[in-house]
């Protein structure tokens, strides 16, 4: 994703998908300098309470 689109699914409170991970996540926090997000589980409580990825590995869930 683009650091747009990163901004837009956090405004909007969009669920995302990560790649390498089962479930949606939300969009809690953004990094611009590292180009990372914080995320939080919404589906699938697998013990992770939460994670951080780089924007290209996040997309929009349909």
């Amino acid at each position: 994703m683009t650091k747009e689109q990163v901004m837009k699914a956090m405004h909007e409170q969009k669920a995302v998908m990560v790649e390498g991970y089962d479930g949606l996540f939300l969009v809690v926090e953004v990094n611009l300098m590292l180009k990372t997000v914080g995320l939080v589980r919404l589906t699938g409580g697998n013990g992770i309470p939460d994670v951080t990825e780089k924007f290209e590995d996040i997309e929009v869930a349909d």
